[in-house]
């Protein structure tokens, strides 16, 4: 649920930064996409963390078996990677369009037994 609110609140952001704010300096618009779109993608993963290791913990207890323990802990990080690789491409497409510069940097996130690299952003003009 909070991952889902994050990217539609991005994707709103995003839309509403490119025409309201059009009179706002460029690079202060790019670093609050940038900023919020980091905080959306740290929310995103520390949502699968969370739910990674609820399902580790069943899986210890027995409540789950490990065929589905594997399958459900591997769709969260596909999840989360598709996620935040979707959240990065927006606020990168929009700074190409304002001509300022930014990247993604790796992070690596372990999910119970499976890690995974995300993007978080960082602005190269400063």
């Amino acid at each position: 649920m909070i991952r889902t609110r994050s990217i539609l609140f991005l994707v709103v952001m995003l839309i509403a930064a490119s025409t309201a704010l059009a009179d706002t300096d460029s690079l202060e618009l790019i670093q609050l996409v940038v900023s919020n779109t980091n905080g959306a993608i740290e929310d995103l993963i520390t949502e699968a963390r969370t739910m990674a290791t609820q399902l580790e913990e069943e899986y210890r207890s027995g409540y789950i078996d490990s065929g589905n323990y594997r399958s459900s802990v591997a769709s969260i990080a596909g999840k989360l990677v598709k996620d935040t690789q979707e959240l990065a491409n927006a606020a990168l497409s929009l700074a190409r369009e304002h001509g300022i510069s930014v990247k993604c940097y790796r992070v690596t996130v372990e999910l119970a037994f499976i890690k995974v690299s995300v993007d978080p952003l960082i602005i190269c003009d400063d």
